[in-house]
């Protein structure tokens, strides 16, 4: 199956701006297909997963009346000789034989659920599909196995017997030895997920031990081989409000802390990792975000989970039902993704097609930054490790708003620039009321200052903007102060989710005036529309955690 350092590198290289953030390696879409859709009741396609079997590809994926439990659910295969240029019809092998034993169905009066397949050490092919029951309560997990490539699989039934190991989540081959993560629940919180292995090529499957505990509550585990018997693993919350991460150091006998690495990854469901033969240092991950809406998205790390990339999504569209998906490469280096879209009543097949750019990226870290706050106007924030836009909802006319700059003298005048985000860090909030976040561009030369919430008169207020100057408008808002149009916004829903980061896409020639000298880089004003129980706290430049800071994220071309 299937990282970060200083510095430029040709080739969807990175630099680093302001301290050490994880990379963003820039990809170009260049393939964005549905590939199949159902028909009639079936119309609910997904959860496709990849396997690269010697010269050939084979798709596995579900149909169904729905995404959970219905009597119509069945698990089909393909099979590709070109690296997904093209697949064969559903159920039938590269030389157009009908596959035996495909489409793969529940047993009794299950359904089936999750899949994955893989080649045991001995070459066989093994498919493991959880099944369920009405409300989705699991029944198991049952094996498929083929030794001739996938023409002929047999149905060797339930694993261990257990109605309770629910598979289909992930799979590593270490050796001689197979590795599989499962849920152990009822498939409703709390949950757990259970580490196995086959030392026999699948004939048998022994317990491992508890990757997470119902306490802990987390499922859905990947897993990938690292070096020197450790196995690292990324986990979603059964509540869906954080991403979890563990490592193991004696092929899953024992498992360290369970890590909460939401700040990097925000919230992802099905998180599966891979290495590709051609990086074979890089961990890629990917699964549904659903940090605000659900999307694919894909990350990496170079240095084995310890920092993450910031996300890669594969569309700015949200689905409601997306992003339990499988990557795999081409010969040519170009990267091969199976997701799904749509809604749980109906879903399609989608294909990716993407690729490393001839480009750069590059993630600066705010020079400076405040908050400046309506009621206590002479107070300064420079040294505060918060920042904060809106209105308290448990005081009246509590107005706060932000100010932050970053020092983008690094990048020549000449740059082109092709995406610019602001990435910040959602920590608190007191709001009541829906809201978007709007940015502007500052026309007035401002100072961080010295304070914590106090007069120290050397730094922005919401009176002035430096030590000695008045802003045209107390707030700074007036016409003098700012652009009265902004480069910028995000939505709001009232009490967001907490502990991630919220992404707002930024005009690029306003970033690319800030570059050429049409317009002077004061930094921005971040300030709610409205200002009424709207409270949006974020964490400042000076959190200790450098991963949590704002970031400036812009992807360029020289």
């Amino acid at each position: 199956m299937r990282g970060i350092g200083m510095g430029l590198a040709r080739h969807g290289g990175v630099r680093l701006a302001g301290g050490g953030i994880p990379p963003l390696h820039w990809f170009e879409l260049v393939g964005d297909v549905v590939l199949y859709s159902g028909s009639g009741a079936t119309d609910w396609l997904g959860r496709p997963v990849l396997f690269d079997n010697a010269d050939t590809w084979i798709m596995v994926y579900r149909q169904g009346a729905q995404h959970s439990y219905d009597a119509d659910g069945m698990i089909h295969v393909r099979f590709s000789d070109d690296e997904g240029a093209t697949w064969t019809e559903p159920d039938v092998d590269l030389n157009s034989n009908a596959v035996t034993g495909a489409p793969f169905v529940g047993h009794s009066t299950n359904d089936t659920a999750d899949a994955i397949i893989f080649a045991a050490p001995n070459g066989d092919l093994l498919i493991h599909i959880a099944e369920l029951q009405t409300g989705d309560a699991p029944r198991g997990t049952y094996q498929w196995r083929s030794t001739d490539g996938g023409t002929t699989w047999s149905d060797e039934g339930q694993i261990n017997a257990d109605g309770d190991l629910y598979g289909g989540q992930d799979f590593v081959v270490v050796g001689s030895e197979v590795y599989i993560t499962t849920v152990s629940s009822a498939w409703a919180s709390p949950m757990a997920a259970h580490l196995y292995k086959s030392a026999d090529n699948g004939a048998t499957w022994t317990f491992v031990s508890v990757i997470a505990t119902t306490a802990e509550n987390a499922n859905e585990a990947s897993i990938e081989y690292l070096d020197a018997n450790r196995f690292l693993c990324v986990l979603r919350d059964s509540l869906n409000a954080k991403t979890y991460q563990r490592l193991s150091n004696d092929l899953g006998a024992t498992w360290d802390v369970l890590t909460d690495v939401t700040a990097s990854l925000s919230v992802l469901q099905r998180p599966r990792t891979r290495i590709v033969a051609n990086e074979p240092n890089r961990i890629y991950l990917f699964g549904r975000d659903t940090y605000t809406s659900s999307y694919t998205v894909i990350y990496y790390s170079d240095d084995n989970g310890v920092t993450w990339s910031p996300p890669f999504r594969f569309s700015s569209i949200a689905y409601s039902d997306t992003g339990y998906c499988d990557m795999l490469q081409r010969s040519n280096g170009d990267y091969y993704l199976l997701s799904y879209t749509g809604t749980q009543a109906s879903a399609s097949i989608r294909e990716y097609l993407f690729q490393a750019s001839d480009g750069y990226t590059i993630i600066f870290l705010p020079s400076q930054d405040t908050a400046i706050l309506k009621p206590s106007p002479t107070n300064n924030y420079g040294v505060a490790t918060y920042l904060v836009t809106g209105e308290n909802n448990n005081a009246v006319d509590r107005v706060w708003r932000t100010l932050i700059k970053f020092d983008l003298s690094i990048l020549p005048d000449t740059t082109i620039v092709l995406a610019a985000k602001l990435r910040l860090r959602l920590s608190s909030e007191l709001s009541s009321n829906s809201r978007t976040l709007r940015v502007y561009r500052l026309k007035r030369v401002w100072s961080e200052g010295s304070g914590n919430g106090s007069a120290t008169g050397d730094g922005a207020t919401w009176n002035k903007y430096d030590t000695l100057n008045n802003w045209q408008t107390a707030g700074g808002f007036g016409a003098d102060d700012c652009e009265q149009t902004d480069i910028g916004a995000l939505a709001f829903v009232a009490n967001p989710v907490l502990n991630q980061f919220y992404e707002l896409d930024l005009t690029t020639s306003a970033v690319k005036d800030w570059l050429d000298g049409d317009f002077a880089n004061n930094g921005v004003l971040l300030m709610a529309d409205v200002e009424t129980d709207d409270n949006l706290g974020f964490d400042s430049r000076n959190h200790a955690t450098v991963a949590y800071r704002p970031q400036l994220v812009i992807e360029y071309r020289l």
